[in-house]
């Protein structure tokens, strides 16, 4: 896929107006049309990114309103047509039309579950959990600190493997980070391979071999992980910087970063109401979460990459995962003049570890803080108020932050596009002639151990 920046150019309107139709086959006819004759380097790039994303759209989308209909009644025996059509209706069953007919997202029923609780279906929820005792425990005790020690690992699919070729695999690991200190490699699968720089944007251990037979790859790592806290509803008077070993503020803290972050009319309105005459950076970030946590429902999302402006989404949809949620944040409060960045990585209980995405913002009253929208609405889907206020202003101790910034490239660079072109949770890999899609190799996190320090 060429770069995702170039989303930032629009699209010729014959182009435009049939992929809104979904007559993709002629939008794709078109796209090679134009491709063929004069065309400048930027559109070009702009129309094959296009073309990418509507092939991803067909595997993104490859249900009929029957077969979505069928998936979720088996989790949902008495779903009756009313109740589906209702979903569409409040935009919890996300479509594209094709050639006329509906086609649902690859994961319907499952975000739709995840949306409306009240079915009693889908995944089974836990009631309490890892979570709710550190968070705890934070707040008694002003801080929590733990070490971990962890492994990340790699293997292609046997179906993609090819011998003699030379495997390039990028693994994610600890960056530099406000909460995080004493990082260590431990041990790895194969001797020769590349460490980002503890600073780097998105962290990855990089292995490059020629590869005879299948292999995995992996990286064994260590960290220390300290987080303080802050009642945001009840904060310190007095200055008060709770991290000062964090990374500066930056110029691009404040930035538009196209096509997600960007400050469209729509997004400075907003921020302009939900500021409601307030001057305080920290309670004007506090509204801009309150608003996220209490209208934007957690739901599944298809590629991002699918998506024009992910922050504009969000706040027009109000709907989206961890990352679309904090994107949105992030976003109201540059405009806004708040310093505000992307972290990611993985949450890490002793359970097991996951994708997640989070934000941090900066007032120079108290330095930079967090803020976890997503976990805040599940505070408040579990009718917990407290735990929705926890993530404001913190996050747990259980996180492993490997990006520090949203769209940034690895060190060493690919070769080839990224399968996700904005952030690294679980790795990328591919070869010296081709990249390996992301169902042609097998990942996995594990957390070996964890221990409390505090």
């Amino acid at each position: 896929m060429p770069d995702i920046s170039y989303l930032k150019i629009g699209l010729p309107e014959n182009i435009a107006r049939a992929k809104e139709a979904g007559d993709l086959d002629f939008a794709v006819r078109l796209i090679d049309t134009r491709l063929a004759g004069d065309c400048t380097r930027a559109l070009r790039e702009r129309l094959l990114l296009e073309k990418e994303r509507i092939y991803r759209l067909e595997s993104d989308y490859p249900y009929t309103r029957q077969e979505a209909f069928d998936r979720l009644k088996a989790l949902k025996k008495d779903l009756t047509w009313e109740q589906f059509e209702a979903f569409e209706l409040d935009g919890s069953a996300d479509f594209h039309y094709f050639g006329g007919e509906k086609r649902y997202f690859i994961d319907q029923d499952a975000a739709i579950c995840k949306m409306h609780p009240e079915l009693g279906a889908g995944p089974r929820q836990i009631s309490d959990d890892v979570t709710g005792a550190n968070i705890k425990a934070q707040r008694d005790k002003g801080l929590a600190s733990a070490r971990f020690y962890m492994r990340a690992s790699m293997r292609v699919k046997d179906e993609q493997f090819v011998p003699g070729e030379v495997y390039t695999a990028h693994l994610p690991i600890p960056a530099k980070a406000a909460q995080i200190s004493d990082i260590r490699i431990l041990g790895t699968s194969h001797p020769g391979y590349t460490i980002a720089p503890e600073d780097a944007p998105q962290r990855t251990v990089c292995f490059r071999e020629k590869l005879e037979k299948n292999e995995e790859f992996y990286v064994e790592y260590a960290f220390t992980n300290t987080v303080r806290y802050i009642d945001g509803w009840n904060p310190p008077r007095d200055k008060t910087i709770f991290y000062p070993d964090a990374l500066p503020v930056r110029d691009e803290d404040t930035e538009e970063l196209l096509p997600h972050i960007r400050f469209s009319p729509y997004l400075r309105w907003l921020a302009e109401e939900l500021r409601a005459g307030e001057e305080d950076p920290f309670l004007i970030a506090r509204n801009f979460y309150d608003y996220i946590t209490c209208h934007v429902r957690y739901s599944y999302m298809p590629s991002y990459a699918l998506m024009d402006d992910i922050a504009e989404y969000c706040a027009l949809n109000l709907r989206g995962d961890c990352g679309v949620q904090a994107l949105l944040f992030i976003a109201l409060c540059r405009i806004s003049g708040i310093p505000a960045r992307w972290q990611s990585g993985l949450t890490c209980e002793p359970e097991g570890a996951g994708c997640h995405d989070w934000a941090q913002f900066y007032t120079e009253k108290y330095g930079w803080l967090f803020a976890d929208p997503s976990f805040g609405g599940g505070g408040l889907r579990r009718k917990d108020e407290a735990r929705r206020r926890f993530f404001f202003g913190n996050i747990d101790v259980c996180r492993m932050p490997a990006n520090r910034a949203y769209m940034a490239k690895f060190i060493p660079p690919r070769a080839f596009t990224r399968r996700d072109p904005f952030d690294s949770q679980t790795g990328e890999c591919e070869t010296d002639k081709r990249p390996i899609p992301f169902d042609g190799f097998e990942r996995r996190q594990q957390v070996l151990s964890m221990t409390r320090v505090v």
